[in-house]
Parts: C-alpha cells; structure tokens; sequence
C-alpha cells in the first residue's frame, strides 16, 4: 500500500475503506518514483546533522550536466530539470519548514503490517528526534506536480 493509498484509507468511511483495501490486493505493478533524484538528495541531506550543503550542490550539478546530455530522452531531461527545481525550491523554503532546528535521522526498515489482508509497508524518509534522543514522529518528503504560483 502506497502512502497516498494509506492516507485516503484514514480518510474514508468503512465502504470506502474497502475499496481502497481491495484496490491495494489487487494492485498494478510498481509505480516509478517521480523525481526520484531530488527526494533521494533532500532524503540524504536531512539526515545529515550537519546539513552541508554540498550534499545538495553536487546533484544539482550532475543533474544540470544530465539535462544538457543530447543523449537523452525528453522526459529525462524533463524530470532531471524539475528535480534541479525542486531542489532550489527546498532550499529557498528549508528555514520556513523549520527543519533545521529539527534532530532529523534515517529512518530503519519498518516491519510490514497487516491490515485484513492487505501488507502495508512504511517507509518515511526520515525520523523526528524528540528531547534526549526520544522518537517523536516521520517525515515523508512528497512534492507537489505543479508549482505553487503564490509561493
């Protein structure tokens, strides 16, 4: 079960749970990530406690020189193009989303649960520290499809 799947499954009433239920068993095969490059750069920048921004620099860098490649498809240089966006983005928003004051560390592999029949696996990108090293909650890094003109 997908994250989106998971949170319109807490969403719904119990008729619409089921269906949500019976989609997730009889499931299609596995979606590619979209912008995979920027969720797994801001993944490993965050958890890094000492945040350095190279982290993000050089995949922007290795991104710019894959966009510029005239050996590639127009959908991959799309995407290494929105991920360079995303990143700046991120970037430009990090204070306001107050993550840098924030004890943030990689996430382990979770065990699957079993919702009446139906695994589910979870996967945040990162844990948030509580006081004295305590767990307190997930971050799980989900990019919208188009830009916010307002931001």
């Amino acid at each position: 079960m997908s994250a989106a799947a998971l949170a319109e499954y807490l969403i719904m009433r119990p008729d619409g749970q089921q269906n949500v239920l019976h989609d997730c068993k009889f499931s299609r095969p596995p979606i590619v990530t979209a912008n995979g490059d920027a969720i797994r750069a801001l993944r490993a920048y965050n958890v890094d406690p000492r945040r350095p921004p190279e982290i993000l620099n050089q995949v922007k860098e290795a991104l710019t020189i894959k966009s510029g490649s005239r050996e590639i498809k127009p959908k991959t240089r799309e995407d290494a193009l929105r991920c360079i966006e995303i990143i700046e983005l991120f970037e430009k928003r990090e204070n306001a989303l107050g993550l840098r004051r924030m004890a943030l560390s990689a996430a382990p592999n979770f065990d699957v649960i079993d919702i009446e029949g139906v695994s589910l696996s979870i996967r945040p990108d990162f844990l948030v520290g509580g006081g004295r090293g305590q767990r307190v909650g997930a971050g799980i890094l989900r990019v919208a499809k188009a830009p916010d003109p307002e931001a």
